[in-house]
Formats: structure tokens, sequence, C-alpha cells
């Protein structure tokens, strides 16, 4: 009978075809895009085998554990939030707005898996600007 993290391994597909080239650049936009979409597939998968490999010291109930290369230690505790929708609610606004921190401006690339038709044709890249 196979292990739960080893049944696990199977189910994941990009995690055992993890052959993304190394090199510095990408040869172009879409060689960039599609390496970061197999990057993003592979990292969701290891979350996945991350969370199983954590439940198995969970379930283990020591506080530390050594393997070979590396200590784990499983803390319990409580945590405090403040709910912020409700702090907006009652005190309004423009009170909340004299405790932010100042605005940052955030850079985001988002990458999805491209689906329906046409996949076997490249996507056409926009045209750059002169």
């Amino acid at each position: 009978m196979l292990s739960p993290v080893t049944r696990l391994l199977r189910a994941l597909p990009a995690f055992r075809a993890l052959a993304i080239d190394y090199d510095k650049g990408a040869a172009d936009l879409g060689t960039a895009i599609d390496r970061l979409g197999r990057i993003s597939a592979a990292r969701a998968e290891l979350e996945i085998y991350e969370d199983e490999l954590k439940h198995i010291v969970i379930t283990n109930g020591e506080k530390a554990a050594e393997g070979r290369l590396f200590r784990a230690t499983l803390s319990i505790y409580e945590q405090e939030r403040l709910d912020t929708k409700r702090i907006r609610a009652d005190m309004g606004e423009a009170w909340v707005s004299k405790y932010l921190a100042p605005k940052k401006t955030i850079t985001k690339v988002a990458v999805h898996a491209r689906s329906g038709l046409g996949l076997d044709t490249p996507a056409q890249q926009p045209e750059a600007a002169e």
C-alpha cells in the first residue's frame, strides 16, 4: 500500500514534470509567460505537498522533531485580529484614514492557463508601442 505522500506526489503532474529552463532570459514574451505559468503550477502543487507533510508533523504531536537535515517545531497558539470592516462601519472612513500607512504602488503579474480554442497556435503578442 502506498503512503499518503507517495499517492499525493503521483497526483501532482507539475511537480513530477518540473523540467523548467533556467537560462537567464526567455527568448520572447510568450516563453516568459509560459515559464511563469509552469512555475506557478509547480508552486501550487508544492504547497499542497507541503501541507500534507505539515499534517504528518501535526498528527505526530511532537513539539520538536528532527530529520537528517532539518528540525521541525510545532507551535499551537491563539491569535487575535482586528475586524477592519466593523471598525470602518463603526468609526467611519475619516477616522480610519488617520491611521493608514501611506499608499504604495504595487506591481503584480498574474499568469493563468490558456483554455479554449486555438491552443495549437501561439498567442498573438500586442503590437509594440513606438
